[in-house]
């Protein structure tokens, strides 16, 4: 089921979306096809869409569409020569798992790592 599903919207209703822009992560890859954001370039601009969201429903439906693989965060939205205060989805799965390869990393190189574990 893709986005537009979730927000009831149709492809005739796409102008809803405005052009706009985010600051303070940058684009990944996960897992081969997916473009997500994440977190820590304070001075990296990723450019795409912004909808408005203006229901508790259509707000319910991003987060179940998203996955609790991504936490909602603020930022700063700049559009059309304005910038507005607003949400958007930043991936956290991605970092997990980098922390958890360097914890693993960190006790393999210290020793402590017991019988392969």
């Amino acid at each position: 089921m893709n986005i537009l599903s979730y927000l009831s919207l149709t492809e005739d209703r796409l102008s809803i979306l405005e052009p706009a822009s985010v600051s303070g992560g940058i684009l990944r890859t996960w897992p081969g096809k997916y473009q997500v954001l994440v977190h820590k370039r304070p001075n990296a601009c990723i450019k795409g869409s912004v909808h408005d969201v203006s229901s508790k429903e259509q707000k319910d439906a991003l987060r179940c569409y998203e996955t609790d693989k991504y936490e909602v965060v603020r930022c700063t939205i700049f559009m059309r020569g304005r910038q507005v205060q607003g949400c958007t989805f930043r991936f956290e799965a991605l970092w997990i798992l980098i922390k958890s390869i360097r914890r693993f990393t960190e006790h393999a190189v210290n020793g402590n790592l017991r019988n392969g574990v």
